[in-house]
């Protein structure tokens, strides 16, 4: 007996589930729903999470528990840090520092 695999979420076997391809029209509209974050808005939104988890930490926002706290403080960082290296990275292209080029940043267009 040969196994089957089969789809986990329904149970149903992998013959009977029918493929399809994005038409061109459904992948030019994913394509414009689903946009990139602008390189300051994770540094923002980053910065903005980490100063509010240092202040529930610290207590003097308000009164919740250190694991809350710290779970806000580890997403601002997690949002800060690579916002903050895009923001270098395009600071000193565009000052024109040495070994600086926006070819260095990520294309967020693919």
């Amino acid at each position: 007996m040969v196994p089957t695999c089969t789809n986990v979420a329904l149970g149903i076997p992998s013959r009977k589930v029918k493929y399809s391809k994005f038409s061109v029209k459904r992948k030019y509209l994913l394509r414009f729903l689903i946009r990139p974050l602008p390189a300051p808005l994770p540094f923002l939104i980053g910065a903005f999470l980490f100063i509010v988890g240092i202040l529930l930490l610290v207590g003097s926002l308000s009164k919740v528990g250190a694991n809350q706290a710290i779970l806000v403080l580890i997403v601002g960082i997690l949002g800060f840090l690579p916002g903050f290296c895009h923001l270098l990275i395009a600071h000193r292209a565009y000052e024109g520092c040495q070994g600086y080029s926006y070819h260095d940043l990520q294309d967020c267009d693919d």
